[in-house]
């Protein structure tokens, strides 16, 4: 694990780090196994995918307050990788880790998608755009604006593209969905995580079918 430790100490901390792992099932062998990787919004639609898979696909869940260029963010992927094969791995991080411009950004999200083909090669990978944010939540936070957000997707879509990887655009599928946002203007009402699992889930179900 070398590799991914710090050159020197991380001094991006927010003021709760925090860090959910899942295994749907654990000690199911026989059906297939998907994971979710992601931040508060994947835990939001992760139980409703859970239910859209039910029967086809265990659901296993990692989802972290860690930015993309936090060495623990690798170190916790590492873990999971480690445990079990998964035939698809959807990927949904960027609502945190402001500080990151967006060429860092990128440098970084390739660095996770190449530690996810090494660590799950037989895997299909799914890149899911970084669903909108209001401006209250944007006008607290330094770097935290729907522009960063619209160049972190272009990032997320160019690397798909160049890896021939399917692209979930939740930012789009969301845009203009206010009334199933949550008050804090980040968040989503179980509605709204319901019209966002039904794509996840219709996307891994695609993957699935075809691998």
């Amino acid at each position: 694990m070398d590799h991914f430790a710090a050159s020197g100490p991380y001094s991006h901390f927010e003021k709760y780090e925090w860090c959910n792992t899942w295994w749907e099932n654990a000690n199911d062998t026989l059906l297939s196994r998907v994971l979710l990787i992601g931040d508060s919004i994947a835990v939001g639609y992760h139980p409703f995918v859970k239910e859209r898979l039910a029967g086809q696909a265990n659901a296993d869940l990692f989802a972290s307050s860690r930015a993309v260029d936090a060495p623990a963010f690798k170190l916790e992927i590492a873990h999971m990788l480690a445990l079990n094969a998964y035939r698809v791995i959807h990927l949904n991080n960027g609502l945190h880790g402001w500080h990151v411009p967006v060429e860092r950004y990128r440098s970084e999200l390739a660095a996770i998608v190449a530690q996810i083909r090494s660590a799950q090669p037989h895997a299909k990978l799914i890149l899911a755009t970084i669903t909108p944010i209001s401006g209250q939540i944007a006008a607290a936070n330094s770097g935290c604006n729907t522009q960063t957000i619209q160049d972190r997707n272009r990032v997320v879509t160019e690397t798909a593209d160049q890896n021939h990887f399917l692209v979930n655009d939740l930012y789009r599928l969301m845009t203009g969905r206010d009334k199933v946002q949550s008050e804090d203007g980040v968040h989503y009402l179980d509605e709204g995580k319901r019209i966002m699992a039904d794509q996840v889930a219709a996307l891994i179900r695609d993957s699935l079918a075809s691998a």
